[in-house]
């Protein structure tokens, strides 16, 4: 039987990924937009896969610290 821990560290683990490749494709996005709006707008979306890293991290450590 699969325990509550293993299943939250199986989605952390995913979300750190899928995270990892959405911070990817916004930098490729703020170095080769095609205009400066673009590149504004992956600059604030970099701020919010920031949060979903820490958002993750604080979930996958159980330091409640990082959660306002």
């Amino acid at each position: 039987m699969i325990t509550p821990a293993a299943i939250v560290a199986a989605a952390s683990s995913a979300a750190l990924v899928i995270l990892g490749l959405a911070l990817i494709l916004t930098v490729w996005r703020v170095v080769a937009g095609p205009t400066l709006p673009d590149r504004i707008l992956a600059l604030d979306m970099l701020t919010g896969i920031a949060i979903g890293f820490i958002a993750v991290i604080a979930v996958k450590t159980g330091f409640s610290l990082y959660i306002d």
